[in-house]
């Protein structure tokens, strides 16, 4: 095979947790390869991922600070309730164009990231402001916004 003598690692974005744990693995773990799906972080947490790399971190670090701590410390009870919560939200966005919905919470909390490039469609001020009224109503301003407990 090919060699990359500066390979150090990689993003794996694949819902087969099969072929990440062998991905990570690899040369006797020796690379740094992010799991990719936000929805799916506590089952890659459970197969050794240690790092992840996620569009829904930028707006929900909080949740899944709380779900990685949860995890580390075995409350998995704490660990499913976080990840469930990532789905929910998860779901909520897909409602919309996914990093247009994305950006625009991210402007509601004081980030504002600019748009979306095209040909990513923008949502419009009645999306936003639907997209919005939906995260409160699942409670994202409370669950997902809260810092975990050090």
């Amino acid at each position: 095979g090919t060699h990359i003598s500066n390979l150090v690692g990689i993003k794996f974005t694949s819902y087969r947790l099969d072929q990440y744990q062998a991905c990570l693995n690899v040369d006797g773990g020796r690379f740094d390869i992010a799991y990719g799906h936000d929805e799916m972080l506590l089952p890659a947490l459970a197969v050794g991922a240690r790092a992840a790399v996620g569009s829904t971190y930028n707006i929900a670090a909080p949740l899944y600070l709380r779900l990685i701590e949860a995890f580390q410390a075995g409350d998995l009870v704490v660990a499913r309730q976080a990840q469930s919560h990532a789905v929910l939200l998860i779901r909520t966005l897909a409602k919309y164009p996914f990093h247009s919905a994305v950006k625009s919470v991210l402007a509601h909390l004081g980030t504002p990231a600019g748009p979306t490039r095209l040909p990513l469609a923008r949502l419009n001020e009645d999306q936003q402001r639907q997209l919005l009224d939906e995260l409160r109503a699942i409670g994202f301003f409370d669950w997902g916004r809260t810092p975990p407990v050090l």
